[in-house]
């Protein structure tokens, strides 16, 4: 479909930029109707499979049909609703769709509706979409409660670690959407009242309110435990987002011209250089990420060894939050210097080689903001994680075992060596990168190979946890000396006659 909403004209007009657009407009907005109920179908199906996993640990008799698919009905009627005004918007309106298929005046979209919340059905599908948004994390939370109240007798350990890992996975679930959602609503309506114009929401809005279904198996393989299990014997940790985003992008930064030039030379210079721009400061937030994910790596290994006892999720989440609000912080600063300057690159020198992608204004209040947390997480969080690695290591001699001992001396070390190759990295690329700015001396080797060299401790990563991670170098010895065995008795040696 690719939608776009414009919601600087009154009502919001609905135009389509994919294949849709070879279709009748009537098709199109059907399309865009059934794609929001499927939204909604999808997080009332996380709220009965709570309401089916506490009813089932409740009641064995629950599990007849009778009973089954009574809850079902009760539970997705409110989308059987929305499917019903759906099909009344179209036939009510046939006329005014052959209206629209005529609006459009140029051959790369159509216009395919206007939405008018002022009638009953458009007033109804609102209303279902607000519920499904809203109350199914309410409602999920509360069984959550019950869940963890059923489970607490009666169950051997490992059936409870799966079915709370398996609920955890259902919240963070239910929560997603609204986390989503809340943001751009918001920031529609506002465009609403305002008649307030913003490439960023006319074209991103549908794409991103998508993301729940994108990555809800995601937290299927993670939150339970026997896919992830699978998962993590197949594939090893690799940091690859960012080399991802750095492969993508090939940036280009020009530094002795004022303000600073970025172009990029990668796949990205087929998109929109607005695109381009985001992808760019969101590879900055995933580098200030890292770190701030070592640091907190140390924090929580220290007042686990300094405890002994299991952290609450709630108690986990908000130590999380409070860790990683530099990198919340650089990401709302990144959106809104990417909106700031959205409109500034039409009338830019691109070629067929490159594209300029954005110009640095370093003397603006939210790009020093965010250059302020990105100099934090660089310089601070290795300095945290070596202060909190001594006094683990303090905490281990005390209460560990020999064995104990070892193996948490050389994930501390790779840890440790995790932590300062940002540092070792950054220091002399931007030292030399602010050389250039302040000179205005123009050098290819920093204006080419200052991003990738900034890269180079996530290559260097997933190195160092097979060393210093003591069974993953236990296995990778033991499996090249298989190999090299193996290769030995093909080939026999001689003897001598």
């Amino acid at each position: 479909m690719q939608n776009r909403l414009l919601t600087n004209v009154v009502p919001v007009e609905l135009r389509s930029y994919g294949l849709c657009r070879h279709l009748s407009s009537r098709a199109c907005f059907f399309l865009h109707l059934l794609h929001q109920i499927f939204n909604g179908a999808s997080t009332t199906s996380i709220c009965f499979t709570f309401y089916y996993k506490y009813q089932s640990m409740k009641s064995l008799t629950f599990g007849n049909y009778q009973g089954y698919f009574r809850a079902l009905l009760i539970f997705f009627t409110p989308s059987v609703i929305s499917v019903i005004c759906s099909i009344v918007i179209i036939v009510r309106d046939h006329s005014e769709f052959e209206t629209y298929q005529n609006l459009s005046k140029d051959p790369s979209y159509i216009v395919i509706g206007y939405m008018k919340l002022n009638t009953i059905p458009n007033f109804v599908n609102l209303i279902y979409i607000s519920i499904t948004t809203i109350g199914s994390p309410v409602f999920c939370l509360i069984y959550r409660e019950k869940i963890k109240r059923a489970v607490s007798g009666g169950m051997s350990q490992r059936t409870l670690e799966q079915t709370k890992s398996f609920v955890k996975g259902l919240t963070f679930q239910s929560i997603l959407p609204l986390s989503i959602y809340l943001p751009f609503m918001s920031f529609y309506y506002f465009s609403v009242l305002t008649n307030y114009q913003s490439d960023f929401l006319e074209y991103f809005m549908l794409p991103l309110m998508c993301l729940p279904i994108v990555i809800d198996p995601i937290f299927n393989f993670y939150f339970i435990v026997p896919y992830r299990k699978y998962i993590t014997r197949k594939f090893r940790k690799t940091d690859s987002s960012e080399r991802l985003l750095i492969s993508f992008l090939q940036n280009r930064i020009i530094a002795h011209i004022s303000p600073v030039e970025i172009r990029s030379y990668g796949l990205c210079r087929y998109f929109n250089s607005h695109f381009c721009y985001f992808i760019y400061m969101l590879h900055q937030v995933v580098g200030v990420a890292a770190a701030t994910s070592i640091c907190f790596m140390f924090y929580y290994k220290f007042i686990t060894f300094k405890s002994f006892f299991v952290f609450s999720n709630s108690s986990i989440l908000w130590r999380f939050l409070v860790f990683h609000s530099l990198v919340i912080s650089s990401f709302v600063l990144s959106t809104i210097i990417v909106l700031r300057d959205s409109g500034e690159l039409q009338n830019s020198n691109d070629t067929v080689d490159g594209i300029t992608i954005a110009f640095l204004k370093l003397n603006a209040l939210p790009n020093k903001l965010n250059f302020a947390c990105i100099a934090l997480t660089t310089f601070g969080a290795p300095i945290l994680s070596l202060i909190m690695g001594s006094k683990i290591r303090k905490l281990v001699k005390l209460k560990g075992s020999a064995k104990t001992i070892t193996q948490t001396a050389s994930f501390l070390k790779g840890l440790a060596i995790q932590a300062l190759c940002p540092l070792i990295f950054y220091i002399p690329g931007f030292s030399f990168y602010y050389y250039c700015i302040l000179t205005a001396s123009e050098h290819e080797l920093q204006q080419y190979f200052l991003t990738p060299v900034v890269c180079l401790p996530v290559i260097i990563d997933p190195l160092v946890t097979v060393y210093y991670i003591i069974p993953y170098r236990n296995y990778l010895q033991s499996f090249f000396k298989c190999s090299k065995i193996k290769q030995d008795s093909k080939n026999p040696t001689s003897i001598k006659m």
